[in-house]
């Protein structure tokens, strides 16, 4: 160990290999203590270890947690912030994880997206394009009440599957014999006609008018005679 003193306040040690103090020692002055290392520096401690800016007097912690922890970094007065510069910053918990305040709010915030997610898949996503929820199992709310505010709404009628409609006429004579062979046509009110002849029974063709009930009428078909056809 190589001790050069070099004024009255100024105290250098140079050692070529480690630095070794047998009993508690406190590294203090009046104004500043820069640490320096051209390699990796590392801290490592038994018991706990602190840091603190500002005095500490009157921080007690958020609920109380700065008693319970091993490692304590505050700033009383000033902003504390803790910078990745050119890499990705993770916080890792081997059990649970705790961010609170203790008289402010928490914020939050990015650029881009905000994902809580956890490892069975569950997650909430907030993003420009809005909030995405992703359940595996179960959404439960609880609310004493509950109000969802709509920015726009869209009208959906419900889809109408009724049975379709089909009707079909019998000519019979004058004795109520069915009139076989018999040239017809039949008119539905939106004036469509239907041509055809009457079967062995004197049935006219079936005429399905889908969902839609339409009025049908049945007239004898005088093409190609000099009877003009009904209106």
């Amino acid at each position: 160990l190589h001790t050069e003193v070099l004024g009255a306040a100024d105290v250098l040690l140079v050692s070529k290999d480690s630095i070794l103090a047998s009993a508690s020692n406190t590294l203090w002055t009046a104004k500043t203590i820069v640490r320096q290392s051209g390699a990796t520096q590392s801290d490592v401690v038994a018991g706990s270890y602190t840091l603190t800016a500002n005095t500490i007097d009157s921080l007690s912690g958020v609920g109380g947690q700065v008693d319970l922890s091993g490692l304590h970094i505050s700033a009383n007065r000033e902003p504390l912030a803790i910078q990745a510069q050119g890499g990705e910053l993770q916080l890792h918990s081997q059990q649970s994880m705790t961010i609170g305040s203790a008289s402010g709010q928490v914020n939050v915030s990015s650029p881009k997206r905000i994902k809580l997610q956890t490892s069975a898949g569950a997650s909430i996503t907030i993003d420009d394009s809005g909030i995405k929820l992703v359940c595996p199992g179960t959404v439960k709310i609880k609310a004493v009440k509950k109000e969802m505010v709509a920015g726009a709404k869209a009208k959906h009628g419900i889809l109408d599957y009724q049975d379709p409609h089909d009707e079909m006429f019998v000519i019979r004579d004058q004795n109520g014999d069915p009139v076989q062979g018999f040239r017809y046509k039949i008119v539905d009110d939106l004036g469509k006609i239907f041509y055809g002849r009457t079967d062995e029974k004197g049935q006219t063709d079936r005429i399905f008018s889908g969902a839609s009930k339409v009025k049908l009428k049945v007239y004898p078909d005088r093409r190609g005679s000099s009877y003009e056809d009904d209106k």
